[in-house]
């Protein structure tokens, strides 16, 4: 069932998490990973300004972002 549309408001951290069904991997192999988190790396110096956070952590299961 997909989400409701969410109300974006500058200054407020956003916390986004995903997680594997029944624990499963979310990424197939570990380049899909590595390539996860430069997707992540390069959006944060691009898109995010210098006042922003950015934490994330991603383990075999679950990812999540803060922003």
């Amino acid at each position: 069932m997909p989400g409701s549309a969410r109300c974006v408001a500058p200054g407020i951290a956003y916390h986004v998490t995903q997680r594997g069904v029944n624990r499963q991997p979310g990424f197939h192999t570990e380049a899909d990973r590595q390539h996860y988190l430069r997707l992540v790396a390069e959006n944060k110096r691009t898109h995010l300004t210098d006042s922003s956070i950015c934490r994330y952590n991603i383990t075999k299961s679950i990812l999540t972002l803060i922003f």
